[in-house]
């Protein structure tokens, strides 16, 4: 964990300054790490298990626990990983398990096969409590292991198509005019990524889009604002059925719908004004 040090600046200027730790700074290339060195981190893992249990951070991600250090292959035994951004103290359940509703991966769903296996078997041991019930830690490592079985077939999608680093996708005579706004926006971001900081296909193609949606309700009452986001989600999944894009996944951004006649108004709802989307693409 890095040492930070706490400066005020003036009335109301506050800086936090933290030692620059040796870590890669790209975030997608975290996942490899963790593939590729399991065995070498399986100490540290274990001990991320229990850090997590004592601390109830439960935002754990790739990379919010990083591997340590730039270059794992001139190191020798145990590999490290760093402590960054730890604020979510909410649930050790969701730290280890994630949660789907807030989009918390949890520690197994970061691991390799073995070392994911190791800690379910390690949480199903333990007795439930109020606060920290792992009784689903065996289905979270089933859910794991599908997830490293979709990854190769990824790879598999990646050599049908003769994808080796950043070609565009060719938008095909059938899509309409938002299918090809999307796949513009993916050509966009592939064409500004730097390759070479990327070490894995998966990194490098794997793009975040970001929508708003500013509807309006009616004058006269809310109504279904919702159709522009269902619009964008359906052409993401004709791209999809037709195989020009791997996969897709969303975060949405939900808020009430302004309310014309007070709070007492029965039709009240939300309605979708953003979403992100993760494209394998």
């Amino acid at each position: 964990m890095p040492n930070a040090q706490h400066f005020s600046i003036g009335k109301s200027g506050v800086i936090i300054a933290e030692t620059c730790l040796p870590i890669d700074p790209n975030d997608e290339n975290h996942e490899h790490y963790y593939q590729a060195y399991g065995d070498r981190l399986e100490k540290a893992f274990m001990e991320a298990m229990e850090y997590v249990r004592e601390t109830k951070e439960s935002d754990y991600e790739w990379r919010n626990f990083p591997l340590y250090g730039l270059d794992p292959d001139k190191e020798k035994g145990p590999l490290k990983l760093a402590l960054i951004d730890h604020d979510m103290r909410e649930s050790a359940e969701w730290g280890l398990l994630g949660y789907d509703r807030l989009n918390r991966r949890g520690l197994i769903r970061c691991l390799p096969d073995a070392q994911a296996r190791k800690v379910a078997d390690t949480l199903s041991q333990l007795q439930p409590k109020k606060d920290a019930d792992f009784s689903r830690a065996q289905e979270v490592f089933q859910e794991r292991q599908d997830q490293i079985k979709k990854d190769k077939k990824l790879k598999e999608f990646y050599v049908s198509k003769g994808i080796q680093g950043q070609e565009e996708l060719m938008s095909s005579s059938g899509n309409n005019s938002q299918q090809q706004s999307i796949i513009a926006d993916i050509n966009r971001v592939l064409r500004k990524r730097n390759a070479k900081s990327y070490l894995t296909l998966k990194g490098l193609r794997t793009v975040r889009l970001k929508y708003s949606f500013n509807n309006q309700p009616h004058a006269l009452g809310p109504f279904d604002t919702d159709s522009n986001w269902h619009s964008v989600q359906s052409g993401y999944e004709n791209l999809k059925l037709r195989g020009e894009i791997f996969d897709f996944s969303y975060r949405l951004k939900q808020e009430l719908v302004p309310d014309p006649f007070g709070p007492s108004y029965p039709l009240r709802k939300t309605r979708v004004v953003a979403a992100t989307i993760t494209v394998q693409a």
